[in-house]
């Protein structure tokens, strides 16, 4: 049922998938460089350490997160297609709302989102901002791609999350 159509473990096919899935979630971590190399010193604001946080998970939030919630809601409440493909608007909102939520969370935990009131307010709405010009357009590629989203989906989060965050907040 989550293999794709043209994987047949019964010829004894190589469930790429799967492959797939763990190497989005993994190329980000791969990919980014520590903090200390991106800056050149020790000790960095809580803003870099909130983007840096977010770029290193992107393959658990646009996979693991996201395109789970799109899933799970799609197929449940899901009504309204989007043009040429199976996937539902309903769907894409979850994954929206859960990459979100979940990336809130993260940022918490990483105390960039604490009330230490180490972080500038402004920082943190150009963040915000970017993680939601980021997820938003994600979510729009989950939309048309078709077998090799496990893969995509990671590295784009990852990549239009740098692109707007040192845009936004650069």
């Amino acid at each position: 049922q989550y293999l794709d159509s043209r994987e047949n473990t019964g010829r004894g096919d190589l469930v790429v998938t799967h492959l797939y899935l763990l190497l989005g979630c993994a190329l980000p971590i791969w990919l980014e460089p520590p903090l200390e190399q991106q800056i050149g010193i020790m000790l960095q604001s809580q803003l870099d350490k909130g983007q840096h946080v977010l770029r290193l998970t992107a393959g658990v939030l646009a996979v693991g997160v996201g395109d789970a919630c799109a899933a799970a809601f799609g197929v449940r409440f899901g009504r309204v297609r989007w043009p040429r493909s199976h996937r539902t608007v309903e769907g894409s909102m979850a994954f929206v709302v859960g990459v979100l939520v979940a990336a809130r969370i993260l940022l918490h935990l990483s105390s960039y989102g604490s009330d230490s009131g180490e972080h500038k307010e402004s920082g943190c709405w150009a963040l915000f901002a970017a993680l939601v010009c980021t997820t938003m357009l994600t979510s729009l590629l989950e939309v048309y791609t078709q077998s090799i989203d496990n893969l995509v989906l990671p590295l784009y989060f990852c990549f239009a999350l740098r692109v707007f965050t040192h845009s936004a907040v650069g």
